[in-house]
């Protein structure tokens, strides 16, 4: 990922050695009109991005240690898993976490 744009590059990156071991989480949308991509790093961030025309839909979001990502079945929401075992929902439209650690409905292995 590189600025705003979502761009495939299977050249060797120049970039430095801790930002190419970032391990990415992506899901694809039901109606693979979105594809949505989280870093597992300790200052990651999940970006919401146009599969037809790889523009970044929403600023990124902040959300360390991503271990996985995944759309709701309407598309209008993704989850985000951290490796501390907190789970994030947030909205498409808006970038708005729905629920958070500590939220009743969010999971949390303590």
């Amino acid at each position: 990922m590189s600025g705003d744009r979502l761009e495939c590059n299977h050249e060797r990156s120049s970039a430095p050695r801790r930002m190419q071991e970032c391990r990415v989480q992506r899901d694809i949308s039901s109606d693979s009109t979105k594809v949505v991509a989280g870093c597992f790093h300790f200052h990651g961030s999940i970006r919401l991005f146009d599969i037809r025309t790889g523009t970044q839909l929403l600023p990124p979001i902040s959300h360390p240690c991503v271990a996985g990502v995944k759309f709701s079945p309407n598309g209008s929401h993704f989850a985000a898993a951290s490796d501390d075992c907190g789970v994030r929902v947030y909205s498409t439209h808006d970038g708005k976490s729905l629920l958070w650690p500590g939220h009743p409905m969010a999971s949390n292995c303590s």
